[in-house]
């Protein structure tokens, strides 16, 4: 019975995911984020430029959050396959197992907390929509 529910929520949320599709391919960095300036918010204090996301590209990660392919163990298991780079990360992703990819999608999700603008780089590479294409290939088979 557990293992038809989780087939059942990841069936669900590769499909929820996988709907955007369509969005990815026609992304373009332009498009999906704009920096806003830093500026002096006092005497010696100023903010820093940070990205500012439009509104569907938020919208799909918070889709990815309200799912059950969250992988809270992403760095173990990417650093497991020999992954160091994000270029080395990228190009596993065609041939990824589903764990893999799980880990990779969360990893490119949660690092823009520490890198701004790494899915600017992802949209621009065509990352997120190579990884919902992955996804989907499993969701057929």
């Amino acid at each position: 019975m557990c293992n038809q529910l989780y087939k059942a929520l990841t069936d669900t949320s590769v499909k929820k995911l996988t709907s955007y599709i369509p969005y990815f391919k026609s992304a373009k960095k332009e498009s999906v984020c704009y920096w806003n300036a830093g500026e002096k918010i006092g005497e010696k204090t100023y903010t820093m430029t940070y990205p500012v996301y439009e509104d569907k590209l938020n919208e799909f990660i918070q889709a990815f959050y309200n799912t059950n392919l969250i992988c809270y163990n992403y760095m173990d298991i990417i650093n497991e396959h020999g992954l160091c780079s994000t270029q080395e990360i990228a190009a596993a992703i065609d041939t990824a197992e589903f764990g893999l990819l799980k880990a990779i999608l969360t990893g490119f999700v949660r690092q823009e907390h520490f890198c701004d603008g790494l899915w600017v780089s992802a949209i621009e590479d065509k990352v997120f929509l190579k990884i919902l294409q992955r996804l989907q290939q499993f969701n057929n088979s």
